[in-house]
C-alpha cells in the first residue's frame, strides 16, 4: 500500500535540527509523495527548495497577497512563471 501525505509543514522551523532525518524516515515508510505546504512567504521558499532536493516532495506555496507585496500583479506573474518552470510547485 502507498500513502500520499497531502499536507505537511516540513519547512517549519521546529524541524530545522532534524529535518533530513525525518525526511529519510518518510522515504523508508510507505509514503510515496508529500506536499510540503508553506504557510508563509519564507516557508514557501523553503518548501520549494525541499521539492527541488527530494524527488517525492512537492511544494504548495502560500497565496500571494497585497499585504506581503506592494506590486501584486508583478509578483503573481512571477509566481506563474516559476510554476511553469517547476512542475513540482502546486
Amino acid at each position: 500500500m502507498e500513502f500520499f501525505d497531502s499536507h505537511a509543514h516540513l519547512d517549519d522551523e521546529k524541524f530545522d535540527e532534524d529535518r533530513d532525518q525525518i525526511i529519510k524516515k518518510i522515504q523508508k515508510s510507505e509514503t510515496t509523495k508529500v506536499i510540503s505546504a508553506g504557510y508563509s512567504i519564507e516557508g514557501s521558499k523553503k518548501a520549494i527548495k525541499l521539492s527541488e532536493k527530494y524527488e517525492f516532495i512537492y511544494s504548495s506555496i502560500r497565496n500571494i497577497t497585497k499585504r506581503h507585496y506592494t506590486n501584486r500583479r508583478q509578483n503573481v506573474e512571477r509566481h506563474r512563471k516559476n510554476k511553469r518552470n517547476n512542475k513540482k510547485i502546486l
